[in-house]
């Protein structure tokens, strides 16, 4: 309805900054009070392919190399299926950032003998490391000492929260994550969840 072009273009950036800002809040609400968990037995391998057929037909993805390296053999685990979606879509969408629109990202999946948790007295689970690794950019070391950290972001439209929301979703799972980086040679996310038995 406005008709000069100069309030038209205030009304854009108005829109945008308003859409940027209700984004920050909704991750905000999702970390500061999480959905109610609806754990259920999860197929790891289908979830990565999911994920990585949506992440290559996204905008820019056409020359990034995706490979999958599964274990055929591997159990299921029980968990919320969308918040691990939330998790590994995360991920996954770093390391295309990481690579920008060429590189290489190559996904894992494997039983570990070296990780058991505790889950009852006398009784351990096996636990399943999941690979996420790329050869981009890398991180500094400041940037790896404040990954996890609620609002802390390299990226120009970053709100920080995306990886402390991972974290905190894979801790409430019973998992943990580690991360191995080396600037202009890549980084490497592990994510440890607990098997079915």
């Amino acid at each position: 309805e406005v008709e000069k072009e100069e309030q038209k273009e205030y009304l854009d950036i108005i829109v945008k900054e308003a859409n940027r800002v209700n984004k920050i809040i909704q991750e905000l609400l999702h970390f500061t009070k999480p959905k109610s968990s609806k754990p259920s037995s999860v197929n790891l391998n289908k979830l990565l392919d999911e994920l990585v057929h949506l992440e290559q037909a996204s905008e820019g993805a056409e020359e990034v190399r995706f490979l999958r390296h599964y274990d055929p053999s591997l159990p299921s685990v029980k968990a919320d299926e969308s918040q691990l979606k939330q998790v590994f879509l995360n991920l996954i969408k770093n390391a295309r950032e990481a690579v920008h629109e060429k590189g290489t990202i190559e996904l894992s999946t494997r039983l570990v003998t070296g990780y058991q948790l505790k889950v009852e007295e006398g009784k351990v689970a096996r636990m399943i490391q999941i690979d996420i690794h790329d050869d981009g950019c890398g991180m500094s070391e400041e940037t790896l000492s404040n990954l996890f950290a609620p609002f802390y972001t390299t990226k120009k439209a970053g709100t920080g929260l995306g990886l402390a929301i991972s974290h905190r979703i894979i801790t409430e799972h019973q998992g943990f994550i580690q991360v191995q980086s080396q600037q202009d040679k890549g980084t490497t996310f592990s994510v440890f969840l607990r098997a079915i038995s």
